[in-house]
């Protein structure tokens, strides 16, 4: 696939949604230079899955942290 392609494949999709989230997330990747774990959103997040890790523990569910984050990464396609 070409740049143009490319160019091309990314607008039209950013034409076809209808996703506020999905237009933000492209914007935000296009203009921060922090990877998504670095920004408050991203420790927030981390944070959270800490917590929630930790009380899984409490309950002998155990997830190990890498699990976890590469489940949140791929679920939401970060970096």
């Amino acid at each position: 696939m070409t740049t143009q392609e490319k160019k091309r494949f990314i607008i039209e999709k950013i034409n076809e949604s209808n996703s506020d989230d999905f237009i933000s997330k492209i914007y935000y990747d296009l203009v921060r230079d922090a990877t998504w774990d670095e920004t408050e959103e991203g420790k927030s997040i981390i944070n959270k899955l800490l917590e929630k890790s930790q009380q899984d523990v409490v309950n002998n569910e155990i997830h190990s942290f890498s699990d976890v984050l590469n489940d949140i990464k791929e679920k939401y396609g970060l970096k």
